[in-house]
């Protein structure tokens, strides 16, 4: 990427800690790589979380502890503001940081070195900060849109 020129979005660091937006219906929990606000981003629908995880479905990286790829469901909206007790699989799993293990700032300064070692295959961009941790990014328009944390670039 450092052939490339390229910017940063000022919202990034936001996506990566705690986006301030709802749960989707269809991708779930937007951004909120940060494992204390992305658990608390699921109990906010006041449902279970044993119901949303299972322990079964979490993958955790041999070389960081702390960095960890969940498989998770949320419960279908009612229409108006609440949930039911009926619960739907997110197709794209949510990889997450221990933030007692790894800073908000050392994750987003790990994120910004591996964007600017990385490479671009269409709009994704993978990447390796200086530590080994692997990063995976989305350029658009000469913008490094957001990035976050992965266990593989499977």
């Amino acid at each position: 990427m450092s052939e490339l020129t390229h910017t940063i979005s000022p919202d990034a660091k936001t996506h990566l800690i705690a986006e301030n937006k709802p749960i989707s219906g269809k991708k779930g929990v937007l951004g909120t790589h940060n494992s204390d606000e992305f658990y608390n981003k699921l109990k906010s629908t006041g449902k279970d979380i044993n119901n949303m995880i299972d322990p079964k479905n979490i993958v955790y990286d041999k070389d960081f502890p702390g960095l960890q790829t969940i498989e998770y469901k949320i419960p279908k909206g009612d229409g108006k503001e609440g949930f039911l007790d009926e619960y739907k699989i997110i197709k794209s799993p949510q990889t997450v940081y221990d933030p007692s293990k790894y800073s908000n700032e050392e994750m987003y300064q790990w994120g910004l070195e591996a964007m600017t070692n990385g490479y671009l295959e269409g709009y994704l961009i993978c990447g390796e900060a200086s530590n080994g941790m692997e990063f995976m990014g989305y350029f658009r328009n000469g913008e490094i849109t957001n990035f976050h944390p992965v266990t593989s670039f499977d």
